[in-house]
């Protein structure tokens, strides 16, 4: 976050009041190359929230960078489980009381 404030606040700053906001961006999409596999790092271990928040925000493709897109619309169908589909199928047929529940 500081890196990103840095770059709008300090470096920049006269660019984008002078309506020339192409060294800013191009400084901005640098620091999205650089942060992105980051916050995808941090996202996928720290699960829970941050996961639905991905897969939230990857639903517009205006909301998010490209580079950060690129991710979090696989959290779509990709996001990782720490259950396995027989573990849910047990827990299910235990929860219900139904048969098969020890396949």
């Amino acid at each position: 976050y500081l890196h990103y404030l840095y770059v709008d606040k300090v470096a920049h700053p006269a660019q984008a009041a002078a309506g020339e906001p192409e060294a800013r961006a191009a400084a901005f999409e640098a620091l999205h190359e650089r942060y992105s596999p980051v916050v995808e790092w941090a996202t996928l271990h720290m699960r829970g929230f941050y996961l639905k928040a991905a897969q939230l925000m990857s639903m517009r493709d205006d909301f998010l960078p490209r580079q950060y897109l690129s991710w979090t619309k696989k959290l779509q169908h990709e996001a990782p489980v720490a259950l396995s589909s027989a573990e849910a199928r047990r827990f299910v047929c235990r929860e219900l009381r139904l048969a098969g529940g020890s396949e």
